[in-house]
C-alpha cells in the first residue's frame, strides 16, 4: 500500500479535528460578530405570485329534481372534471370552493366531447366537452350543494361551480290529482223479469241509484235518490218500461279517471203477517231472494272522458248479472267535471 496515501489522510483528518475544535471554543465569540442573514426583498416561492387566468371555463346548462335525486348538467373545456355533494354549504377561498368541516370525497366526471367554438365565445377556441351527472340515493325535502371544478394546476386562478338544490317531497304528485265531481242519472228501467209468476201477477218493485266510491262496487255508502220508500212500489210486468217521475241521480267526488254505476231493485213480495227488517245506512249493492224480496243490482263501468273547463257527458247502459228473480236494465246518463 502507498504510504504516503495514509499520510495524507491521517494529515487531513487531524486537520478537521482541529477546526472543530477551534470552532467549539470560539463559539460565543462568533455568534456575536456574524450579522444576520439580510430578508428577502422580493417573492420567497411560487405562491406569492399573482395568479394567471388558465383560460378555462365552467358553464351551468339545466338541472332537475325528485324526492331522492339531483341531476346537473354543464359544459367544461376540460374532459375530466371532479365533483363533490354535501348538505353543508360551500365557501369561496383563495383555491376555490371549498366545504368547511371535514373533507368532501371528490368523484371524476369525464364530459362528451363538443365542436370547437370560435373566438371571442364561451371557450375562445378551446374544446367543449358536455356534462350530466345524477347524484341518488338523497333524503326528500333536502337542501345539497354541489361543487364541480376544473383541474388547471398551481399558479393559476381556480375555477369552479357551486349549485343549491332541494330535493322534491315524496309523493307530492298525489296532492296535485284532479279531483271530479261525477254525476249519474236515471229516467227509467226496462224490467226483464218481474220478480212474480203465475197468480202473483205483476211485480211490486222500487229503484235507487249510486256511483260507487274509489270505482269499486265492494265498498259501502249511502245511496243517491229512490223511486220510492221501502214501503212503497209501483206494478211492474214482464218487458215493461218503468219511467221515474222524477229522475233518480247520485253525485260523488273522485280522483278515479273510470266511475262505477249502480241500479239497485227490489221486488216487495211481503205479507201482511211477514216480519220483513228494512236495514238503512250504508251498504252495498244487493242481490237475492227470500220470502220477503227479490233484491237485484244492475251495474256498469265507464271511463271518464272529463275535459277542463266543461262538463262530459257521456252514456252506459246498466244491467243484472247472474240471473236473479228480479232481471232489468237502465240506460245510466254519466256526467263529470273538474272541481
Amino acid at each position: 500500500m502507498n504510504r504516503k496515501a495514509i499520510t495524507s489522510n491521517v494529515l487531513s483528518t487531524a486537520a478537521i479535528t482541529g477546526f472543530a475544535m477551534t470552532a467549539v471554543l470560539g463559539a460565543g465569540a462568533a455568534a456575536a460578530l456574524t450579522p444576520p442573514a439580510p430578508q428577502s426583498q422580493g417573492p420567497a416561492n411560487v405562491s406569492d405570485k399573482p395568479l394567471v387566468n388558465s383560460g378555462h371555463k365552467i358553464s351551468p346548462k339545466g338541472r332537475s329534481v325528485t324526492s331522492d335525486s339531483i341531476t346537473l348538467k354543464w359544459e367544461a373545456t376540460k374532459q375530466f372534471v371532479t365533483m363533490q355533494t354535501s348538505r353543508h354549504e360551500p365557501v369561496m377561498t383563495k383555491s376555490g370552493w371549498k366545504f368547511p368541516g371535514a373533507p368532501v370525497q371528490p368523484v371524476v366526471v369525464k364530459g362528451t366531447p363538443l365542436q370547437k367554438a370560435g373566438s371571442g365565445s364561451f371557450t375562445a377556441g378551446k374544446s367543449r366537452f358536455a356534462f350530466k351527472k345524477t347524484v341518488s340515493g338523497l333524503a326528500e325535502r333536502t337542501e345539497y350543494f354541489t361543487i364541480v371544478t376544473v383541474p388547471v394546476g398551481p399558479g393559476y386562478k381556480p375555477v369552479g361551480q357551486a349549485w343549491s338544490n332541494t330535493t322534491k317531497l315524496k309523493h307530492s304528485t298525489l296532492a296535485a290529482q284532479k279531483v271530479r265531481q261525477v254525476k249519474m242519472t236515471v229516467e227509467s228501467v226496462k224490467i226483464g223479469k218481474d220478480g212474480d209468476t203465475g197468480i202473483r201477477g205483476k211485480g211490486e218493485v222500487r229503484f235507487g241509484v249510486r256511483v260507487a266510491p274509489d270505482a269499486n262496487p265492494q265498498i259501502a255508502s249511502n245511496w243517491g235518490n229512490w223511486s220510492h220508500e221501502w214501503n212503497d212500489y209501483t206494478k211492474a210486468n214482464n218487458g215493461d218500461r218503468v219511467n221515474f217521475r222524477t229522475p233518480l241521480t247520485h253525485t260523488i267526488s273522485t280522483t278515479k279517471s273510470t266511475a262505477f254505476v249502480e241500479v239497485q231493485g227490489y221486488e216487495n213480495d211481503v205479507d201482511a203477517f211477514d216480519n220483513c227488517a228494512i236495514e238503512g245506512g250504508p251498504k252495498t249493492g244487493q242481490q237475492y231472494s227470500d220470502k220477503c224480496f227479490d233484491a237485484a243490482i244492475a251495474q256498469a263501468s265507464i271511463k271518464l272522458n272529463t275535459k277542463p273547463g266543461k262538463t262530459t257527458t257521456q252514456y252506459v247502459t246498466a244491467q243484472v248479472y247472474r240471473g236473479p228473480a228480479l232481471t232489468f236494465t237502465a240506460v245510466v246518463k254519466v256526467q263529470s267535471w273538474f272541481k
